[in-house]
């Protein structure tokens, strides 16, 4: 049999079959564009990629503190000298380099503090119309052993007092605060109730970043306290408190009275329970801990951690 039989047979073949060949050239024509389609992803995939990391350029500059000595060549970071950077060498550097155009710092860890159980502030306010804010604080500060300061004790000046004696040899494990909240249209509207129209603003959590700096959880159980705002306030008051604070807890929508507090108390008692296993852990089982009662999202979702979840 030569070649030109076999191109016979295998036509006739082909014509005495036509749906089974149409099937056929369909299945490989699907699989090839498959393959093709799948490598063109991939080859997309690491343009876009490659695209980013050559966008960073070759004129950003990390700036890491302290130093290690290996082998006698002192290089990379470590415990040697300072080991923390601040906001004043941040503004040291805008300052004295005038080669460079723009900085912005960046936390690539942190421990943390060594804050006794009890240092820590709970206030609240529960009039006119928060009655389960009450038993709320009592509840947290009870947890964290600390004193609860409820209505004409939650102030202003009593926060502020609290903060001004945080240092980094005397850090704070929480500041929780239970109220209204107010999302306006920037840092100067948005605020915080707090006793006697003594409101704490978003300018005024902006100003107190360096003091929150020493405190390892801010918990603002209130409505929209990480709701979307403008540029200023993308992530809310809690947005804004994450400047200073290592993490903030903040709701994205207007929040069921009575449902938040139990889900603070299932919070703060997963946190105190277990307080390597962070804040997003504790959260996520203080969520799973209201379905029981409440099936809905609306009263167990709203919370989120803003900044470090462990």
């Amino acid at each position: 049999m030569n070649f030109l039989s076999i191109i016979k047979i295998a036509f006739r073949a082909l014509a005495r079959n036509k749906s089974r060949s149409a099937l056929t050239m369909l299945g490989i024509i699907i699989g090839v564009a498959a393959v093709i389609a799948m490598v063109s992803i991939g080859q997309g995939a690491q343009a876009s990629v490659q695209a980013q990391i050559e966008s960073i350029g070759t004129n950003l500059l990390f700036v890491s503190a302290g130093a290690q000595n290996v082998g006698g060549v002192r290089s990379g970071t470590g415990d040697s000298g300072t080991n923390t950077l601040t906001v004043e060498d941040l503004d040291a550097i805008k300052r004295e380099v005038p080669s460079v155009s723009m900085v912005t710092p960046t936390t690539v860890a942190a421990t943390l503090p060594t804050a006794p159980a009890h240092t820590a502030l709970v206030m609240g306010v529960s009039k006119p119309d928060l009655p389960h804010v009450e038993g709320e604080i009592v509840q947290v500060a009870r947890l964290l052993q600390a004193s609860a300061f409820l209505n004409e004790d939650s102030t202003r000046t009593r926060l502020s007092a609290w903060l001004g004696g945080l240092t980094p040899e005397t850090p704070a494990l929480a500041l929780h605060i239970a109220s209204h909240a107010v999302m306006g249209g920037s840092k100067a509207s948005s605020r915080l109730k707090l006793w006697d129209n003594e409101d704490l603003t978003g300018s005024d959590l902006d100003d107190l970043r360096r003091s929150l700096r020493y405190v390892q959880l801010v918990v603002l159980s209130a409505c929209r306290s990480a709701g979307q705002g403008n540029s200023d306030l993308a992530l809310g008051l809690a947005g804004l408190a994450e400047k200073g604070a290592r993490s903030v807890l903040g709701s994205l929508w207007n929040v069921d009275d009575a449902s938040t507090e139990q889900l603070m108390v299932a919070f703060y008692s997963a946190w105190r329970r277990d307080p390597h296993a962070g804040v997003a852990q504790a959260l996520a089982l203080a969520q799973r801990a209201l379905l029981r009662d409440f099936a809905h999202p609306y009263f167990w979702a709203s919370f989120e951690v803003i900044g470090r979840w462990n």
